[in-house]
């Protein structure tokens, strides 16, 4: 979470690794925030986790199949929050990572 990258609204296509990604977002009270992860589940199985700064978390998407997401969030304060991107129980572990489209949308 320390070396959390900002991500500013948008759609980005990355690429997660081993060790996983972290983002921070941050935010105004009264936004209305999703987060859409899209991928191939048989390229890897990526689950996602929303953070407060204090490590609290807030929000996990963790389904079994293509794409995650997290949606109709309503922020009750400004602030930064962190994301956390990663590959879940590696099976293969030829698998270094897993391409995904992250987009973060803000109303």
């Amino acid at each position: 979470q320390s070396a959390a990258s900002p991500l500013p609204e948008g759609t980005h296509n990355l690429h997660v690794c081993t060790d996983g990604d972290w983002f921070e977002v941050c935010w105004s009270e009264g936004d209305e925030v999703s987060m859409r992860f899209q991928f191939s589940h048989a390229d890897g199985d990526i689950d996602v986790t929303l953070h407060q700064p204090s490590g609290e978390l807030i929000y996990e998407s963790d389904s079994g199949d293509d794409n995650e997401g997290m949606g109709g969030i309503i922020v009750p304060f400004d602030g930064c929050r962190y994301v956390h991107v990663y590959l879940y129980d590696n099976e293969d572990p030829g698998q270094l990572g897993n391409p995904y489209t992250f987009i973060h949308e803000v109303n």
